[in-house]
């Protein structure tokens, strides 16, 4: 499993501010967002997560085990974030899962990733949001590269009629 590009600074930034996470469940010392974190001879994938976690897993074949960890872990009171790639939509694990998420928040560009030689490379993602106890349907919205929102004209609307439809995520959003 090859955990070798890092979270683009300012995109986790900028989540960190709203999520401020606890553990990183997938990461090597180098590219770890949070001090507490699990690398590969941890295993993420076989631990008990905790807090809010954030997960940038391997952009490989093992993306549906995270996703379907993620979701799991919520179901046990975890906050769960999720970047993958965006090319994924179209799978079992992704209706089976990421559906049952509470937001999925696509990317209007591709965030830059870096790895540990310093080589670049843009990546179509997008994040998913397991908040505790989550079941769906997912929030969808949009955000720029650094995962600031993108409000479009309209997107406003739409989204205090969501947060109207469930008021205990309009409730978390707030805080």
């Amino acid at each position: 499993m090859h955990i070798d590009w890092q979270t683009p600074k300012t995109l986790f930034a900028n989540l960190e501010r709203e999520f401020h996470f606890t553990l990183d469940v997938c990461a090597l010392p180098w590219n770890a967002q949070c001090k507490a974190f699990f690398s590969p001879a941890d295993n993420g994938l076989a631990c008990e997560w905790s807090g809010v976690c954030w997960c940038n897993p391997p952009f490989d074949a093992s993306q549906g085990l995270w996703v379907r960890k993620s979701w799991e872990q919520a179901q046990r009171g975890c906050t769960v974030v999720v970047l993958f790639p965006g090319n994924y939509h179209d799978t079992a694990w992704f209706h089976g899962f990421a559906l049952r998420s509470s937001e999925i928040r696509y990317f209007r560009g591709r965030p830059s990733f870096v790895n540990a030689e310093g080589r670049e490379t843009s990546m179509r993602t997008m994040l998913l949001v397991f908040r505790p106890y989550c079941s769906g349907p997912p929030l969808v919205s949009s955000v720029d590269r650094t995962g600031a929102p993108y409000i479009m004209e309209g997107l406003q609307t739409a989204a205090n009629t969501q947060r109207a439809k469930c008021p205990q995520l309009a409730m978390e959003l707030e805080l």
